[in-house]
């Protein structure tokens, strides 16, 4: 779309003598006004005549998404995202450095003409690892998702997009017996160890059982309510709501309930603990994520349907614990269809 754009000096001199100029460029009709885009430029008018030109030509694709620069939308939209006060400051800093590393690589493409090989030939020339690559992915793939939504562009060019493959990690999952070993042997009156035991017995991610308050307890359940930032600082759930998740009696007895904070601690100082002394407890390899994993696979195993273990988990998808209902051992499966239909 062409708009008409101006020159105002903003000196009180000859256009010879001028050095200061202010750049208008006049926007389509919006909501019943002519809104205009002002730039401040400083050079002799020659100079503010190519820069107007410029500037205008900035306009003119910003008024047309679809000929915007896949730099130009991007930075919108992650400001757009930015601004919205839904994203966590972790996740604003990842989204950025990825944003910017996309930028290097197609930013000069024009987003509605960007192709499923241009995303692939990024995906090879930046040399991440397959999980970097595969955060890199995600993140293109909602941005080109909202552009398609906005009608910028036709079709997601991250759809057809080829990136390497993910190793399996391979995931160690403690037995019920060998988790309610190590929690009696955990001296509770310990930050670290009483995290642990939380993190076993109730299936709390890490950076909520650091952000535990005493009065969280009640009843013989614990209220989910708060997670930790990486600095150690409040922030929402995941789901962003809280959820109630019943102690196991044997843990709740010993529980050393007082006031304030139970683990004052930030979340990578308990992943640190645990990876130093896990192998104490009998858990070589065992991740302290797998803990929560061993949880929800007991809670599949005594039959627990997975709506109510996905509220337990504070997950907002019913997927995640179908996948552990489907990885429950054939013993399980048996003895589930037995308990229905009589031996």
């Amino acid at each position: 779309m062409k708009l008409t754009a101006h020159i105002n000096a903003l000196e009180d001199k000859p256009r010879s003598k001028c050095r200061l100029w202010e750049l208008v460029v006049n926007m389509p009709k919006a909501n019943g006004k002519y809104p205009r885009r002002v730039r401040r430029f400083h050079g002799t008018y020659r100079e503010a005549q190519h820069a107007l030109a410029e500037f205008k030509a900035e306009c003119e694709r910003k008024s047309e998404p679809s000929r915007m620069t896949f730099a130009e939308y991007a930075h919108d939209w992650h400001d757009g995202r930015v601004e919205s006060g839904a994203l966590a400051e972790n996740t604003i800093s990842t989204e950025s450095t990825r944003i910017k590393a996309a930028c290097r690589h197609i930013g000069a493409l024009e987003v509605a003409k960007i192709t499923p090989s241009d995303i692939t030939d990024m995906y090879s020339a930046l040399k991440w690892s397959p999980k970097s690559i595969e955060g890199m992915h995600k993140t293109l793939s909602t941005l080109f998702g909202d552009a398609m939504r906005s009608n910028v562009i036709d079709s997601k060019p991250t759809t057809d997009a080829k990136r390497p493959s993910i190793p399996q990690a391979v995931r160690i999952v403690p037995s019920p017996e060998s988790v309610d070993a190590m929690v009696a042997s955990l001296d509770l009156s310990d930050a670290a160890q009483l995290a642990v035991a939380l993190c076993a017995c109730c299936g709390l991610r890490r950076e909520e059982a650091v952000a535990l308050e005493w009065s969280d307890f009640a009843d013989g359940a614990v209220t989910v309510q708060r997670a930790a930032n990486p600095d150690g600082t409040d922030k929402s759930t995941k789901s962003g709501k809280p959820r109630t998740v019943p102690v196991p009696a044997s843990l709740m007895d010993r529980l050393p309930i007082t006031s304030g904070q139970v683990a004052p601690m930030r979340p990578d100082s308990l992943t640190r603990w645990w990876t130093r002394h896990r192998s104490a407890y009998g858990m070589d390899g065992v991740r302290l994520h797998d803990l929560r994993h061993a949880y929800l696979t007991r809670l599949a195993m005594a039959g627990v349907h997975p709506r109510v273990m996905m509220e337990l988990a504070g997950h907002t998808s019913i997927d995640v614990c179908m996948s552990i209902y489907t990885h429950v051992d054939d013993s399980a499966r048996r003895d589930a269809v037995s308990r229905a239909f009589g031996a």
